[in-house]
């Protein structure tokens, strides 16, 4: 069951800061509910819980931390390596 919520909580979270964080991605939403999922399942296990607020089992602020995190930095770096330089 703590799979299964730390699955959609990370979907829902890697589409939400997908849209909300400017700039353009490969692979556009995908690319971002991934990062959401893999950021909310690394945050989950660690980290230690931040504030012991659980749903099913899950650190629900983990997943939150996580997930933003990992889309966050990712479209910096994809957004640092694809700028074109000025002269």
């Amino acid at each position: 069951m703590d799979i299964l919520v730390l699955v959609v909580v990370g979907l829902v979270l890697g589409f939400l800061s997908d849209t909300l964080t400017p700039g353009r991605v490969p692979f556009g939403w995908l690319l971002g509910v991934v990062l959401g999922i893999v950021g909310a399942a690394a945050a989950v296990y660690l980290l230690p819980p931040l504030l012991g607020l659980y749903v099913a089992g899950v650190a629900i602020v983990n997943v939150v931390v996580g997930a933003i995190v990992l889309t966050v930095a990712v479209k910096l770096i994809i957004a640092f390596a694809t700028r074109r330089p000025t002269d």
